[in-house]
């Protein structure tokens, strides 16, 4: 294509599309991500690819608000804070239920009242 302006003739360039070679990568990636837990059993991969995989979302959140509109919005961390402080509660409660506490109860330290 071309435009002319002033006499002067412009072209004009079509924005750079993803390659083909990259898109069959990243589906090879995704696929091999999705037929991990039919293939793999070893536990500790598995939760590290659960935890790579919230980061991941997550941080492709904030690039995505940040990148187009230029704000950098935290509102997802609230509930991405929120989220962690429930896990580690819930993890203190169930170590609480099998092992003694300081005050000898079932519940966490935390949540006694008082002593």
């Amino acid at each position: 294509m071309a435009a002319i302006t002033l006499g002067r003739v412009r072209t004009l360039r079509k924005t750079p599309t993803i390659p083909l070679w990259a898109w069959i990568l990243g589906a090879l990636v995704v696929a091999a991500i999705g037929a991990y837990p039919q293939y793999g059993s070893n536990y500790y991969v598995m939760s590290l690819l659960g935890k790579f995989l919230c980061y991941a979302i997550f941080t492709l959140s904030i690039d995505l608000i940040w990148g187009f509109t230029g704000i950098l919005s935290l509102g997802q961390a609230v509930y991405f804070g929120i989220a962690a402080y429930v896990v580690a509660l819930s993890l203190k409660i169930n170590y609480a239920l099998t092992h003694p506490t300081r005050y000898g109860g079932k519940i966490p330290d935390f949540m006694e009242w008082n002593g």
